[in-house]
């Protein structure tokens, strides 16, 4: 329950709530089975950020609601998770190994193999419409063109861009299947549109540029790495009718 609250906003519809009860369990259960170094040398299965998922405890939650409405969110998520107890996703007979959720989608799902370079059967692209009501969907960085220039060619030495050859510097070499940064080149390197979106601690690699005189504007759409259940997505789907089991089929 304190996963499932901290993890998506309690107005969300029941059936998205339960979707993403099944998907938080299933992840636990995957990290149960296959737990991350860094767990392991604390002796733990999980952690509470978003390194693995993010929990707040039943009062740290209900202390950042309202007073008015805490009772009935936390009602809310409590069904949610009691109403699918005990179920995970599965794939041949195994818990899954990958199961992955994020904030919100472009429009589309991005395909594991583009994003972590692994190709997972049930992590493929996927249409997910109505996310342009996400208060995320759309984001803007606004970086002064010296600091811009001095990131890049600190990190890539052999990026060697200036101030002349900027906007002729900096190419989209390839797009992923969900219309993504897939690679693109800086000077002489060749990066990872996913390396690009770390050095600027953008919210996805769906983004272009705009550059100005003396500033450079980063325009993204989405938020988190794309791959398995946009949240935002399940919700407008559970609004829309469909049933918590297929909105975890569909993504």
């Amino acid at each position: 329950m304190g996963v499932v609250a901290s993890e998506v906003p309690a107005s969300f519809g029941e059936e998205a709530l339960k979707a993403q009860a099944v998907a938080a369990r299933t992840f636990y259960m995957s990290r149960r089975n296959n737990p991350s170094k860094e767990e392991k040398e604390k002796g733990a299965e999980i952690c509470d950020t978003t390194h693995c998922q993010v929990y707040m405890s039943k009062d740290e939650r209900m202390s950042k609601w309202s007073k008015s409405e805490a009772e009935s969110n936390w009602d809310k998520i409590q069904n949610a998770v009691l109403d699918t107890k005990g179920q995970v996703l599965t794939y041949n007979g195994e818990v899954l190994e990958y199961p992955q959720f994020f904030a919100i989608s472009s429009g589309k799902t991005e395909d594991a193999k583009d994003v972590f370079s692994i190709d997972v059967p049930y992590l493929k692209s996927e249409d997910s419409q109505g996310e342009e009501i996400a208060p995320k969907y759309k984001s803007t960085m606004e970086i002064a063109i010296n600091d811009f220039i001095n990131k890049i060619n600190g990190k890539y030495k052999n990026a060697s861009i200036n101030k002349n050859n900027l906007s002729s510097s900096i190419k989209i070499e390839s797009y992923t299947e969900a219309g993504s940064v897939k690679e693109m080149k800086i000077g002489n390197e060749i990066i990872k549109g996913s390396d690009f979106r770390e050095l600027f601690n953008l919210n996805s690699t769906n983004f272009t540029f705009d550059f100005q005189k003396d500033l450079v504007k980063i325009n993204c759409k989405g938020y988190g790495h794309g791959v398995g259940m946009s949240q935002w997505g399940a919700n407008v789907m559970a609004k829309s009718g469909y049933k918590y089991n297929e909105i975890l089929k569909h993504y």
